[in-house]
């Protein structure tokens, strides 16, 4: 055999030997060469799926047996001609044919930038032949960004309040927490809310603080230094809260926590709420936190801050009020609809109509939790009515009524006053004395009687509560109150007890 069909033999059998070896390639044989690119994983149909972002390792080979061999290698992308990789020999025997003699490459992110459909080029002694690389889209993470200044001062023993905010471009959810926390505030590791009470100092104090956001990937800090102002005057003592606070409710129901406060130098005390969740209110002399509780689907936490101020000197209470959930899934919380009647006249007839709605048709029972002792309701109709007592002064009575669809209530809180009203009578003489008398049914009158030696006169003025009577009624009344008052003469004149 001639070395010219030796040389042939050998190279069909190294072409064989190639196919057959790196069927994961991209091979062109052409006469006496043959060339080509071998991935790691290189799928069938000419074609190479890869994730954004990643390097992509390939190796070129050739064999030319007698002949140049020039191989390039280039990527073709939207933009234009990338050249990746390329084989220059104007011979090359088979005995240095191999994987890798011409060395190992990579193709990186840089070079083939992005998502979206590309090619590889193999040019083999000027055929070409070209391999689709489709680089597919994969999470590349970004790590989040602050998007929040700090607060960087604070009175002593005063509230402190930072809002931490940060943006992440691939919309993980993020996390916050206090990496350097010397101050021993609390952070909301869901909302970045930083809340705490500035310790008190003397001389003004500065700590380092840091505040770590995460995407669950990647992390970064935020450092910054809080300064904690000296304030207190000297000889002025701060005021102390003596209360305990009330730290549960249920939803959509009244809240009330009585705060109480000393100070030893008796300065008139303030009370304000430094953090308030929105649905409280305070009264600022006398401390008494109210409010209507809001409706939750699960039991909610709301911080709270109780301040109590002298003046010169504030001190704070920081507490959680628990909302707790009670609702049943599915039914609605019965809804009132009257106003209630606050204004009575003494020894009247009191009347109001309590109404409410359910939007799921539930049966309603109405109470009264909070009763003054003389007002009484209809269970089922919710009228309420009641006779007012007779009082020196006006006088309020704390009314509270409840509607119930029998799985959960709501209430209606308000005040009564129920007014003294003064009969008036005449006194034409001066030298007569008043007496005023009640009788039995609480109704006001006043008797004159002159000295001991003019008859009494009588004031049968009409009270008001009996301008409503009927004529009859009246005159009843008035012949009642004649012989009550014979009595009274017949036993003053003669001296009976």
């Amino acid at each position: 055999m001639s070395n010219l069909n030796k040389k042939n033999f050998l190279l069909v059998v190294l072409s064989l030997l190639v196919l057959t070896s790196f069927a994961s390639a991209l091979e062109k044989s052409q006469g006496n060469v043959v060339a080509g690119i071998w991935f790691d994983n290189l799928p069938t149909a000419n074609s190479l799926t890869v994730n954004n972002g990643v390097n992509i390792p390939f190796n070129v080979y050739g064999l030319a047996v007698g002949s140049a061999l020039n191989v390039q290698v280039d990527l073709i992308t939207g933009t234009g001609t990338v050249p990746i990789a390329s084989i220059n020999k104007a011979s090359q025997n088979f005995n240095e044919f191999g994987v890798g003699n011409e060395g190992n490459y990579v193709l990186t992110p840089i070079e083939y930038v992005g998502v979206g459909n590309k090619q590889i080029r193999l040019t083999v002694n000027g055929v070409v032949l070209n391999l689709d690389l489709i680089v597919s889209a994969t999470p590349v993470n970004n790590a989040p960004v602050f998007t929040s200044t700090p607060i960087l001062t604070v009175q002593e023993g005063q509230a402190y309040s930072y809002q931490a905010t940060a943006f992440d471009v691939d919309a993980n959810t993020l996390t916050y927490s206090l990496s350097s926390n010397p101050l021993g505030f609390s952070i909301n590791s869901a909302t970045g809310l930083i809340t705490g009470i500035a310790p008190l100092v003397t001389g003004n104090q500065n700590y380092n603080v840091v505040v770590t956001v995460s995407d669950g990937t990647a992390s970064v800090n935020q450092a910054f230094q809080i300064t904690v102002l000296d304030t207190i005057i000297p000889g002025n003592l701060a005021p102390t809260i003596t209360s305990t606070p009330v730290i549960s409710v249920n939803e959509n129901s009244a809240y009330s926590y009585q705060a109480t406060a000393t100070d030893p130098e008796n300065n008139v005390l303030t009370y304000s709420l430094s953090l308030n969740p929105g649905w409280l209110s305070i009264n600022s002399a006398t401390g008494i936190i109210s409010g209507t509780s809001p409706v939750v689907n699960s039991n909610t936490n709301y911080n709270v801050v109780l301040t109590v101020s002298d003046g010169v000197n504030s001190v704070n209470q920081a507490f959680v009020v628990t909302v707790l959930n009670v609702i049943v899934p599915g039914n609605n919380a019965p809804v009132i609809t009257s106003t209630p009647i606050t204004n009575v006249n003494e020894n009247s007839a009191y009347s109001y109509q309590f109404t409410a709605t359910d939007a799921d048709n539930n049966t309603l029972t109405y109470s009264l939790p909070t009763n003054p002792g003389w007002l009484s309701i209809n269970p089922n109709t919710g009228l309420i009515t009641g006779t007012s007592p007779v009082v020196n002064s006006n006088t309020n009575y704390n009314i509270v009524v409840r509607v119930s669809d029998g799985i959960t209530f709501t209430d209606q809180t308000y005040t009564l006053t129920v007014h003294n009203i003064v009969s008036s009578s005449s006194n034409n003489n001066n030298n007569n004395v008043v007496y005023n008398y009640q009788d039995p049914d609480q109704q006001k009158y006043a008797n004159q009687i002159s000295g001991n030696t003019k008859a009494p006169v009588i004031d049968l003025t009409t009270p008001t509560a009996q301008k409503n009577k009927s004529l009859i009624q009246i005159i009843i009344d008035a012949i009642v109150k004649f012989f009550n008052w014979l009595v009274r003469l017949f036993k003053l004149l003669f001296g009976i007890k």
